[in-house]
């Protein structure tokens, strides 16, 4: 990936782009509609006990219509971004401005989420950042959608259970907002990638 990649948003998608990234996802989801019968419920093939949250809270009738092959896809892409983005920290020079909670919600509502920024967040900013967002998409996913993605991207692991619950609610969030195709690639990276359970 070179310097100028850096400059390229993380990840851009309405229900209106034409991008390469939202015909994929739309692709997926056309494509789930013909396999139903192969549809999965993400808790038979997950092992992790971290969910925090109330079973109540996520329907159970919800089913992540993506088959195998389409998950493993999603997974492939994150990963590379990911090995990206932890490869360019072993070099990094911390930054020492800290932007505040309200400085972090009105760049994230004003910007697209470029690889040059998020690869400068830290650890710690991060793990704010998705608690925060925990919050912030329940009133607004549609702009802030996107920065849950490359938060998600810039999330190490293992994860906490205070994170692990945050996960949850940005899930739920996701799972009210979908069949977006950007809630249903959180769904899937938040149960396949991080080991969420849709349900108990």
């Amino acid at each position: 990936m070179n310097s100028d990649e850096s400059l390229n948003p993380v990840l851009v998608l309405s229900d209106s782009d034409e991008d390469e990234a939202s015909m994929y996802l739309r692709s997926v989801m056309n494509e789930a509609k013909d396999y139903e019968e192969k549809s999965i419920y993400i808790e038979e093939s997950m092992d992790c006990e971290q969910n925090m949250m109330s079973e109540s809270q996520i329907p159970k009738d919800f089913v992540l219509n993506l088959t195998n092959e389409q998950i493993e896809k999603i997974n492939q892409d994150f990963r590379k971004l990911r090995e990206y983005l932890f490869q360019w920290k072993q070099n990094a020079i911390e930054n020492e401005t800290k932007p505040n909670k309200e400085e972090w919600r009105n760049f994230m509502m004003n910007n697209d989420p470029l690889l040059d920024k998020i690869k400068e967040i830290d650890h710690v900013t991060t793990l704010k950042l998705v608690k925060w967002l925990s919050d912030w998409v329940e009133n607004d996913f549609e702009n802030l959608g996107k920065w849950v993605y490359a938060i998600l991207a810039n999330l190490e692991e293992p994860l906490s259970p205070d994170t692990a619950y945050f996960l949850n609610k940005i899930m739920i969030t996701c799972i009210n907002n979908s069949p977006k195709p950007l809630s249903l690639l959180c769904i899937c990276l938040i149960t396949t990638f991080f080991g969420q359970k849709l349900h108990s």
